[in-house]
């Protein structure tokens, strides 16, 4: 595929040559004359001063002088590669089939079009169109799946689950264990409260590898539509995660924690129990949350705080160690 063909399908201009044939795509520093690549960060500006890339898409911006490849110009180039990866990449759908080595509850309701893998058991439940059941997965008893949603090889889906379209959920999830909650009798033994809330997730989320949702303990726990949930992530009960959040891997969020729209969670950070965050908040690597935030804050450390503040705290405890050989 030529590079002007590349880029009248995306809707983009050229600068450079644009007969040349692309075979597919690669990263800036394994790219080779016959492969497209991106660029969108300024961390890797010496693997675009180097790359043997023959095309790369960028913002106009960006593009170095005396460049040796040809530009494809865009004002969001991660999402244009993600264009160009499909057109090389065509989904590959698998073919509707339910196998005779998977065990179906009579009242089951299964779709059309729909595939279910070797040893999947699939209780009294609803099943939509076009829909992948993978093989040793388990859905229970009045659980909800919308139309083309993908459940891989040995998932869990607890019953009374709800779950909508075109939803995404890889190997070793578990949605809808109970939630960790517990009291304490006089006698001081911790008795299990009977968790009677349900899991929602919304349509279009996708949830990672051996991520585990517990359901409500009365509230049903709820993921809203667009949210994309990365490997080993821990959701407790009762949590409200709102549209089109990113939650990175090893992430822990405690119960009765509501999450706003499009909030971005950094890998290993965790929020304690009963807080709230607004819209459009983001939580950096490895920190912790104790306290309720509104819109549009930036969060880093643990405790975290606004990053400001805290990155001025860190600068301040640098000072330390020269501060104190002052005084003595």
């Amino acid at each position: 595929m030529k590079i002007y063909e590349i880029a009248k399908s995306l809707g983009l201009s050229i600068i450079g040559e644009s007969d040349r044939e692309i075979l597919g795509p690669a990263t800036l520093s394994s790219a080779k004359p016959e492969n497209i690549s991106f660029y969108h960060n300024k961390k890797y500006r010496s693997e675009l001063l180097k790359t043997a890339a023959g095309a790369v898409i960028i913002r106009k911006r960006d593009l170095p002088e005396n460049a040796k490849f040809t530009a494809v110009i865009s004002d969001n180039p991660l999402d244009d590669f993600r264009k160009v990866v499909e057109i090389f990449h065509p989904f590959s759908r698998w073919q509707p089939e339910i196998s005779e080595l998977a065990h179906i509850e009579s009242e089951a309701k299964i779709g059309s079009n729909v595939r279910i893998e070797p040893f999947a058991v699939i209780g009294n439940c609803v099943i939509g169109d076009g829909c992948r059941i993978g093989a040793s997965s388990i859905i229970g008893e009045n659980v909800e799946i919308g139309e083309n949603t993908e459940i891989f090889p040995r998932v869990v889906i607890y019953p009374n689950t709800v779950i909508g379209k075109n939803v995404v959920i890889h190997s070793g999830a578990v949605i809808g264990s109970d939630g960790f909650g517990y009291s304490r009798s006089d006698d001081g033994v911790f008795k299990k409260i009977p968790q009677i809330g349900r899991v929602i997730i919304e349509d279009d989320v996708e949830i990672g590898a051996n991520t585990t949702i517990d359901r409500g303990a009365l509230d049903d726990t709820i993921i809203g539509a667009g949210t994309k949930i990365d490997n080993l992530v821990q959701i407790g009960h009762n949590v409200v995660i709102g549209k089109n959040c990113a939650i990175t891997g090893q992430v822990g969020i405690s119960g009765s924690c509501k999450i706003g729209d499009r909030v971005l969670l950094g890998g290993q950070s965790g929020l304690a129990g009963h807080l709230t965050l607004g819209n459009d908040v983001v939580v950096f690597a490895q920190s912790g949350v104790d306290k309720s935030f509104g819109d549009g804050v930036v969060l880093f450390g643990s405790p975290a705080r606004p990053s400001r503040e805290a990155f001025r705290q860190l600068a301040a405890i640098a000072k330390l160690p020269e501060i104190i050989k002052k005084i003595k």
